[in-house]
């Protein structure tokens, strides 16, 4: 009873803890962290102003918007794969697929060829070595595949093409060749080179100057007249000539 009150209270509180087995447990003085919501950040429309009028702007300002809007966007700028594709501008028809191939072929068989041959060999044109290099014709029988007389006949011959017919100005050397089957092959021979059906004459000629046999023959000797003629105004060549008395055997040249 002398004891004061606050020592009392102390005594009793030990007393207490004494009687549960222990000290009571000390409080803590620092508070917990918060934990962030694992929800959308609310803005508050004060924060919004706060952050508007420190910026100067007169419209208010609004945070991005990750919700349909922004979905509708990219969907715009990277369609579906699933999208229906557009509608064909030229629909594929069979029929005006066939003409355009006609007349792809012919255009491709009348076409001028890469090398030039005017009947005449120089320093510009003398790599030109076949018919097949400067004569359309010429190239396309060489890639028909056929061999033997019928090759022949082609080579003694020169085309010409009017739509659907075909004309050809032979040789009157290979018109033994000439009969009923013999012509229903040719005829379907080049009806296939040609990619079209044809109708097929054939007019003989005792001379035909543009068939690729004779374009040949011409290339072959302008390339040796070419090279004899370099031959006799080659200085090493003259001086020998005048050295040795010697003399070039042109027939004996080889040209390849």
């Amino acid at each position: 009873e002398s004891i004061d009150p606050l020592t009392a209270s102390i005594i009793k509180r030990r007393g207490l803890a004494a009687e549960t087995g222990g000290l009571a447990p000390k409080k803590s003085e620092h508070r917990p962290a918060p934990v962030p919501s694992r929800a959308p950040q609310q803005v508050s429309q004060q924060h919004l102003a706060a952050v508007n009028k420190a910026a100067g702007q007169t419209k208010p300002f609004t945070p991005p918007d990750s919700g349909p809007a922004v979905e509708k966007q990219t969907k715009a700028h990277y369609p579906d794969e699933t999208e229906p594709e557009p509608e064909q501008l030229y629909p594929e028809d069979p029929a005006n697929q066939a003409m355009l191939d006609s007349l792809w072929q012919q255009r491709h068989q009348q076409a001028e060829p890469a090398k030039q041959f005017d009947g005449e060999i120089n320093e510009q044109n003398f790599s030109v070595r076949f018919a097949a290099e400067v004569d359309s014709w010429a190239a396309l029988v060489e890639k028909m595949p056929v061999g033997g007389l019928m090759r022949l006949f082609l080579l003694n011959s020169a085309m010409k093409l009017e739509q659907q017919q075909i004309s050809l100005q032979v040789q009157q050397s290979q018109q033994h060749l000439d009969n009923e089957e013999f012509r229903s092959q040719l005829q379907s021979l080049l009806s296939e080179a040609m990619g079209q059906s044809l109708q097929l004459a054939i007019d003989y000629s005792s001379n035909v100057e543009q068939c690729p046999l004779a374009i040949q023959q011409r290339i072959e000797q302008e390339r040796l007249g070419y090279v004899s003629r370099l031959m006799q105004q080659d200085p090493n060549v003259q001086q020998l000539q005048q050295q040795f008395d010697a003399s070039v055997l042109l027939d004996t040249l080889q040209v390849n």
